[in-house]
């Protein structure tokens, strides 16, 4: 068996693992766009205060991206991937447990900085897990996980929410 057949599967493995970080960031931002009333309701926000919510998580993953995909090449992708991934996910409880809606945009601040590591470093290891050949497969499965998590987040959210509230 050849050395590039023997690791194939595991190469497609992790680029599964890949495009679930994918499908898992752009689900967690197309979710809160459904759940606002619900957050003005049931933390006792008001409107401005409700699309903080958003406006933080956007902010902060827009400035760090970049910043993120500086420190991946600088320390490894594969250490600032799991780390990114673990504040990420860690963040994210934090606002599924918010008292209150100043608490929740903290939260949402602090799973974009996991979001812009994660994100950063899940590209640059998809597409170097592929010969230069198969670029455009890399780019297909994850434009493909992104258009699915932006569609399963607000239906999931939705969901949720109205039986949670």
């Amino acid at each position: 068996m050849s050395d590039e057949t023997s690791t194939a599967p595991r190469i497609w493995l992790g680029l599964f693992a890949l495009s679930l970080g994918v499908f898992a960031v752009h689900q967690d931002h197309s979710a809160m766009y459904v759940c606002l009333p619900a957050i003005e309701r049931e933390l006792g926000a008001d409107f401005a205060d409700a699309q903080w919510v958003i406006n933080a998580y956007m902010l902060v993953f827009s400035v760090l991206v970049v910043a993120g995909g500086r420190l991946a090449d600088s320390y490894g992708r594969r250490r600032v991937f799991f780390t990114g991934g673990t504040v990420f996910i860690s963040a994210s409880l934090l606002g599924a447990l918010s008292p209150n809606v100043f608490f929740l945009i903290i939260a949402r601040a602090l799973t974009a900085i996991g979001g812009a590591l994660f994100w950063s470093s899940m590209l640059g290891m998809a597409y170097t897990s592929l010969p230069k050949e198969k670029v455009g497969i890399v780019g297909g499965v994850l434009i493909g996980a992104a258009g699915l998590g932006d569609v399963v987040g607000p239906v999931v959210a939705g969901t949720v929410t109205q039986l949670l509230t």
